[in-house]
């Protein structure tokens, strides 16, 4: 039997008691709130009067008074607690309350928590998963996004090669949000289907930060001083910090080093990726900028990064000239 979740308890029609929804996909989070309150308000015909939600939920008292109240011409009442910092140190008494008090759940009530960061070993979070069910809405692997993605297109009648998409996200970041907002871009732009190609993702979306910056690393890599200091005027003019953009730069070396190292040293790409932590995609980059540069060269940089942050905070020279330098020296 596999890993139960929200999705497949809707789709079965069932609902339990209590849920608790939490980690740093807010797409995710959303959708699986849209979910359970779609499942619970079914049919109801006073929806706003059997919902109850709770930000921050500073008072406990009102929320367990909530689900003591019992719903108005509907199956059940939904109490929503969004960001209650319940789950993590800081509120023991608070959460002690509510750790005994869950398994006093009605029927009738369907609790549901919202939250960012939680402790597992609290007793709190042990209680809602036994009584109900807790579910982590992580950031997707990319062969999870490129899948959401390419059914998204392909719904509209749209293609997208896989490549394609992988490479849609190393442009536009893995934050699905963010993404749909520039997956319905490329619909729009798209209107008449078809299939969609680089040129048009480079077109039509909003690189991140993190994307101008391995632009920036990648044509230092090539020698190409001209344009590394146009894309890092580029962020100056969208007002981006030079000692954040400093920061990822070094970032960015660090990461190429360390991806030529485990190379070296015979890794797969899927076992570095593995080992670091990293985006398939941007390991597969990073190796493929690693061939621009030595090791020595990596080091060096990295050097400098560290030299430029010491002169930038002691205020031998301002910052973003500091950073303009160092970009000029190892691109030339």
């Amino acid at each position: 039997m596999g890993i139960a979740t929200i999705k497949e308890d809707v789709k079965i029609g069932r609902i339990r008691k209590c849920y608790l929804i939490y980690g740093d996909e807010a797409y995710l989070k959303k959708l699986n709130e849209k979910r359970i309150t779609d499942s619970v308000m079914k049919g109801c015909l006073s929806p706003e009067m059997n919902m109850d939600i709770f930000d921050g939920a500073s008072d406990i008292n009102k929320v367990t008074d909530a689900c003591d109240t019992l719903p108005f011409m509907c199956e059940r009442r939904l109490v929503i607690v969004k960001d209650s910092g319940l789950f993590k140190a800081g509120r023991k008494s608070d959460s002690e309350k509510m750790t005994a008090y869950i398994p006093s759940l009605s029927e009738n009530i369907c609790l549901l928590f919202v939250e960012n960061d939680v402790d597992k070993r609290s007793s709190l979070y042990k209680i809602v998963n036994k009584t109900g069910l807790a579910e982590n809405c992580t950031s997707l692997k990319e062969s999870d996004l490129i899948k959401w993605a390419a059914g998204i297109f392909r719904r509209k009648g749209i293609a997208c090669k896989n490549g394609v998409l992988s490479y849609f996200f190393s442009v536009v970041g893995t934050d699905m949000e963010n993404a749909l907002r520039e997956i319905e871009k490329l619909i729009s732009y798209k209107l008449n289907g078809g299939e969609i190609t680089k040129n048009d993702i480079d077109a039509i979306c909003t690189k991140t930060l993190e994307s101008k910056v391995f632009d920036l690393v990648a044509m230092i890599g090539k020698r190409k001083s001209a344009e590394a200091v146009r894309i890092y005027h580029e962020l100056l003019t969208a007002r981006e910090a030079p000692f954040m953009i400093l920061s990822m730069v070094a970032r960015q070396f660090r990461s190429i080093l360390q991806c030529q190292n485990l190379t070296k040293e015979g890794k797969t790409r899927s076992e570095i990726v593995s080992f670091t932590g990293l985006r398939d995609f941007v390991v597969r980059d990073c190796i493929a900028q690693g061939k621009n540069f030595t090791p020595e060269m990596l080091k060096l940089a990295l050097k400098d990064c560290l030299n430029t942050d010491f002169a930038i905070k002691t205020g031998a020279v301002k910052d973003d000239l500091a950073v303009e330098m160092l970009i000029i020296s190892h691109s030339s």
